[in-house]
């Protein structure tokens, strides 16, 4: 197991008499305990070619994504060389579709900025400022799988126009489905929920912001690599559109001197969408029943 995980799942693992290998308390390098291991849990840590090569290189039958997106894992090479790949999905649906209309609540509402001008005691702020409703406005969604129907769900709710782009969806309910172009032109807040393969990366680029209004907002709790943050960043420095958040980015952790970090109109979280103490627990049981199956003999 390369990081921690909910201890239910840890548990469950002991308890069925595996030998379990905990590597951010050995220390030990993962390649070393790749050949010795029958499966893998890893959450963010980076299972590469030569990992995967020396696990080969003993009994590795399995790697287990604890969480969904498996861009974090050669996949090519472990196929090439019979080792298993699997996730955990839908478990933390919830978790990531409530972390994206709270983020878009965030930034409409100002929550951060009104939080910092009281505590600096400018109170006067409230009669030179003001916020915006969800109600009225539309929401562009990238990716209408589970998450982003379910975000589209909440958002129905709370009296909001859906509008949806997926080429691998036909018909979804309250979303209209339309082109990328358009969605990003008519759209007052963009969420973006696809996995990041070739196909996604930096599909959010400087042609597609240049599209947004400048009253919108970009909330992104996918991964990073979809949206080109050097184009975001400058988005955002001209003031041509209102604000963004993001939860993930392309490089993490985020170095100190990323120039995101020099954006007032942006709020970052550390890839936190799915951390609730009920997704995490989910999660951590889930990895582990696919674990234990590579330990079966009939495995």
């Amino acid at each position: 197991m390369t990081e921690p995980i909910h201890e239910a799942g840890l548990e469950m693992l002991r308890r069925s008499g595996a030998e379990v290998e905990l590597l951010y308390e050995t220390g030990r390098p993962l390649e070393d305990a790749a050949r010795e291991a029958d499966a893998v849990i890893v959450r963010v840590w980076r299972i590469t070619r030569r990992v995967l090569e020396e696990g080969a290189r003993g009994r590795l039958r399995l790697v287990v994504k604890h969480g969904t997106g498996v861009d974090n894992i050669d996949v090519e090479a472990a196929r090439e060389l019979g080792i298993a790949v699997e996730n955990v999905p839908a478990v933390h649906t919830d978790a990531v579709a409530e972390q994206t209309i709270g983020l878009m609540l965030l930034l409409a509402k100002r929550f951060i900025f009104y939080d910092s001008q009281v505590r600096a005691g400018n109170w006067a702020i409230r009669y030179s400022t003001s916020t915006t409703e969800l109600r009225g406005k539309t929401l562009g969604i990238v990716g209408v799988g589970r998450i982003g129907s379910t975000v589209a769900k909440i958002a129905g709710t709370l009296g909001m126009r859906v509008l949806g782009f997926d080429p691998y969806v036909k018909a979804a309910e309250g979303v209209e489905l339309t082109s990328l172009e358009n969605l990003m032109r008519e759209s007052d807040f963009i969420t973006i929920h696809v996995p990041l393969n070739e196909e996604t990366r930096h599909m959010i680029g400087r042609r597609q912001l240049a599209l947004m209004n400048r009253a919108a907002y970009l909330v992104n709790a996918a991964r990073g690599g979809v949206v080109d943050e050097e184009a975001l960043v400058d988005t955002l420095r001209e003031g041509r559109i209102a604000g963004a958040a993001l939860d993930t980015t392309e490089q993490e952790p985020l170095p100190l001197t990323s120039p995101l970090l020099q954006c007032p109109n942006l709020v970052l979280t550390a890839h936190t969408a799915a951390h609730t103490q009920e997704a995490l627990r989910r999660l951590s049981e889930g990895s582990a029943e696919k674990a234990l199956k590579a330990l079966k003999p009939s495995a």
